[in-house]
């Protein structure tokens, strides 16, 4: 098959989402497939009302990872292994650069995802038939309807209604999509967990009580509240790639003094930060789709706590800790979070018993390992391949 994706968002950007998308290109290319991928510099941030260029943060990483690059046709090409790779500066060159792509590839498929621009969905209706277009969600914060809705692209759900099938990486999205805009969709979960074997590295006598990614939406007031409550115990947290978070971020000004910023690293060098992690704590304020983090430190036997909302539940395997925790809401009209009174005090009983007890971390981190190890052994290398069997009727 030749499949073409379509995101309004940097190739190599972090993110879930992202580390999924491109798990999926390589997956498929391995079974023979040929895959195209077509990102945009430009993306959509709903916290400044305006796509935003990441041109020049792309083009650094590539050049630092010494990728090599052509141009032709208005677009910038490289090659992340056998997956083929264009990058167009915003939405609105999507269609011009489709009408000389599509001719020269001829794609069995095209998919479209969340997070996109109303002119995507249209440049790609206008050039491909809806029986082949696919269209995949990992976040329902990227949607324009339900209650979790914070993005523009009014015309993504007639853009979603018209596509052959929809694919999404965990039961809440599919609840969300089919609740909210009356559409099917298939529960798609990939193997995104890189090489094996995994490393036991969770230990209760090291490493930090630690957040990836610093923010707001990830849950940063109560990863703060909870340092502040163990002022013996390390913490550290990891500044990403969310709502523009970096060290110099004035939400991590005045941390608490056991609180230590650690660099982030790329997706296959994970372990760099997991070998410095005693306990993950996911207290993600928004509804994750999954929660990829949850998974990668249960499978290097790190107890997590994680948040009880959207599909952290899933992500967890059924093993302690989901804890309660009020989620925020976005306010378009002032392009902020409205944040809901929070009680903590199940998040610090929890984390205080892991401190504490070695029988129960020692426990807690083995059905954390089993589970984990076992529901990526599950993970089908075709499961692509069976999605498009159902749209296709088979």
């Amino acid at each position: 098959m030749r499949i073409l994706s379509i995101i309004n968002y940097p190739y190599y950007r972090p993110g879930g989402g992202l580390v999924t998308m491109r798990a999926l290109y390589h997956q498929l290319a391995r079974r023979g497939h040929q895959v195209v991928a077509l990102h945009t510099f430009a993306a959509y941030s709903p916290v400044v009302g305006r796509d935003v260029d990441n041109r020049g943060s792309a083009i650094e990483f590539l050049a630092k990872h010494g990728v090599a690059t052509s141009s032709a046709a208005g677009a910038l090409r490289f090659s992340d292994g056998p997956v083929e790779v264009h990058y167009v500066d915003n939405a609105d060159a999507v269609g011009p650069y489709l009408d000389h792509l599509l001719p020269a590839l001829d794609p069995d498929w095209v998919q479209l995802a969340a997070h996109q621009a109303d002119a995507i969905g249209d440049a790609v209706a206008a050039r491909v038939p809806a029986a082949n277009r696919l269209f995949t969600c990992h976040a329902s914060e990227g949607l324009p309807f339900g209650p979790r809705a914070m993005h523009r692209g009014p015309r993504t759900l007639d853009h979603m209604r018209a596509c052959r099938g929809i694919w999404v990486p965990s039961a809440y999205v599919r609840r969300y999509l089919a609740e909210h805009a009356g559409l099917a969709s298939t529960v798609l979960p990939l193997d995104v967990y890189g090489a094996r074997p995994f490393r036991r590295l969770g230990a209760w006598d090291r490493g930090a009580v630690t957040l990836i990614n610093s923010s707001l939406p990830k849950g940063l007031p109560v990863f703060l509240d909870l340092a502040r409550a163990f002022p013996d115990v390390p913490f550290a947290t990891v500044p990403t790639w969310e709502i523009g978070v970096a060290p110099s971020d004035p939400s991590l000004a005045g941390l608490p003094a056991n609180v230590t910023l650690v660099s982030p690293v790329a997706n296959p060098e994970i372990d760099r930060i997991y070998e410095q992690v005693r306990v993950l704590v996911v207290p993600s304020l928004l509804h994750e789709a999954f929660g990829l983090v949850v998974v990668e430190a249960m499978l290097r036997g790190i107890p997590v706590l994680a948040s009880d909302v959207g599909g952290l539940p899933e992500a967890k395997l059924g093993v302690p800790y989901v804890l309660p925790l009020a989620s925020i809401e976005w306010d378009a009209e002032a392009r902020t979070w409205r944040q809901p009174p929070r009680e903590l005090a199940p998040w610090r009983a929890a984390l205080g018993a892991l401190l504490t007890d070695r029988a129960r971390y020692d426990q807690v981190a083995e059905q954390s390992r089993q589970a984990a190890h076992a529901f990526v052994a599950a993970l089908p290398d075709d499961g692509f391949e069976r999605f498009l069997a159902t749209c296709l009727g088979g």
